[in-house]
């Protein structure tokens, strides 16, 4: 009878921290009620429960890990205390492990609902700016490019701007995107034709792009890739042309 007293008081003990730790993940969640069961049963002893959802406010926190109509599970975990005189000391540590799965997961939601935002901003700005303009010749293949551009000095092709990794922009990261559309400098440092006009190149079309950058690729990485080499430019006067830029950059 004393050992079993004894063990009763450590499953207790033991029982009253992992309710701490468990109440402190609810809090990082803007839980607003957390409940136990403290019932001490002959074959083991359910000492605490969490279900985390989307809105921890909403969640059911149950004593047998049960979900009650709750979407978007983050969470499910119960911890068992056995009775037969040992304290389960991986109990604290898997709690501890809970807290710092609990604060990547939540990470994890947020960083995803911020990429789709982007996403769907990124697409606002491409339909705006009327990308697809220049860079569709085919209508089953937009932004594989091929439009020709007429300019004094011969024909500027548009790019396959597709995510395609040979003939697209597949490789590209978000600070190649940013120096190619207002600065007019390509992936490998290549001065490039552009067919924008050049007074709005400097101030407005710089900061619009600087602050969107990621967001206008991170959807420019989610349409259909093309394999399609275009040649860019067939310009009577590369040379001067190539010149011309640098000199535009420089002033």
């Amino acid at each position: 009878m004393g050992n079993y007293l004894r063990n009763r008081q450590l499953c207790q003990k033991s029982a009253a921290l992992t309710h701490e730790t468990y109440a402190s993940i609810a809090a990082m969640f803007g839980g607003i009620e957390a409940t136990f069961d403290d019932n001490f049963a002959p074959n083991n002893h359910i000492i605490g429960a969490t279900i985390i959802g989307g809105d921890p406010r909403d969640s059911v926190v149950d004593a047998h890990c049960r979900s009650h109509d709750h979407e978007n599970l983050f969470i499910a975990s119960s911890a068992v205390m056995p009775v037969a005189g040992t304290v389960n000391c991986a109990l604290t540590i898997a709690a501890d492990a809970m807290v710092q799965i609990a604060s990547e997961m939540a990470a994890a939601n947020a960083s995803a609902s911020t990429n789709a935002d982007q996403i769907k901003r990124g697409e606002y700005l491409v339909r705006v700016a009327d990308c697809i303009a220049c860079h569709k010749v085919d209508k089953v293949k937009p932004f594989a490019g091929g439009y020709p551009l007429a300019t004094p000095f011969g024909n500027i092709y548009g790019p396959n701007i597709t995510p395609d990794k040979e003939t697209g922009i597949g490789t590209w990261m978000d600070d190649d995107f940013i120096y190619a559309m207002p600065l007019g400098i390509g992936k490998h440092g290549e001065h490039l034709f552009q067919r924008f006009p050049i007074p709005r190149l400097p101030n407005c079309r710089v900061r619009m792009y600087w602050q969107s950058k990621p967001i206008c690729l991170a959807y420019m990485r989610l349409i259909r890739r093309r394999r399609k080499t275009i040649c860019c430019f067939r310009l009577t006067s590369d040379l001067f042309w190539r010149a011309g830029k640098l000199i535009q950059q420089k002033v």
